[in-house]
């Protein structure tokens, strides 16, 4: 199985940069960003539910990853 992901973009529209921009998981937790919150941004860059839900747990992503 493959996925295409959109590319990430900064506030400013260009791509995203490992070499400069602040990506690391440590640094969004650093800024009080909980993991619940990281996880389920992530999911919602490559994927919709079909409805306008845009807040899940994990095991709901979890059931819908598994279905």
């Amino acid at each position: 199985m493959f996925a295409h992901l959109p590319l990430i973009l900064n506030p400013d529209r260009s791509k995203m940069s490992k070499r400069k921009s602040q990506t690391a998981i440590d640094d969004y937790r650093e800024q009080g960003y909980v993991q619940e919150a990281i996880v389920n941004h992530l999911a919602l860059l490559g994927w919709s539910s079909g409805d306008d839900d845009d807040l899940f747990s994990l095991e709901e992503l979890d059931a819908l990853a598994a279905a």
